[in-house]
């Protein structure tokens, strides 16, 4: 009869730290999710012209469009079909993976700031905008 007087409480107070540590997991929102959408910009890009006795500029309206990428902190950001990787740390982008030549910042949850260059390094585009 001893036994089953000590076993019950034992058996209770092992259900009690099982419950309180079995709690389903919360999910957390994605910080990325903040960022995502499609932002109307406009963009500027200067560079070498094919002769390579100039430079050449151009002024135009684009849109952008950024989503999640499956790695965590990345954001895929395309521009006119291309894809541009970056690794977001606060509100700086920073180009994913590191030697490649783009990077960016998000002034605020609407409005982003982007620069690559293609080549020379005489080839820049920048584009500035805000989100739809």
């Amino acid at each position: 009869m001893n036994q089953k007087k000590i076993f019950l409480p034992i058996l209770m107070m092992c259900f009690a730290v099982f419950t309180a540590f079995n709690k389903p997991i919360e999910s957390f929102a994605d910080y990325r999710d903040t960022y995502v959408g499609t932002y109307f910009c406009s963009s500027m890009c200067r560079g070498v012209n094919s002769e390579h006795n100039g430079l050449t500029s151009a002024s135009d309206t684009i849109t952008i469009s950024i989503v999640k990428d499956p790695m965590d902190s990345i954001l895929q950001i395309t521009i006119r079909n291309t894809i541009f990787k970056v690794k977001l740390k606060s509100t700086i982008m920073s180009a994913y993976p590191l030697g490649q030549h783009w990077a960016g910042i998000f002034y605020s949850t609407d409005s982003i700031g982007f620069s690559k260059s293609v080549g020379l390094a005489a080839n820049v585009c920048s584009y500035l905008g805000k989100k739809n």
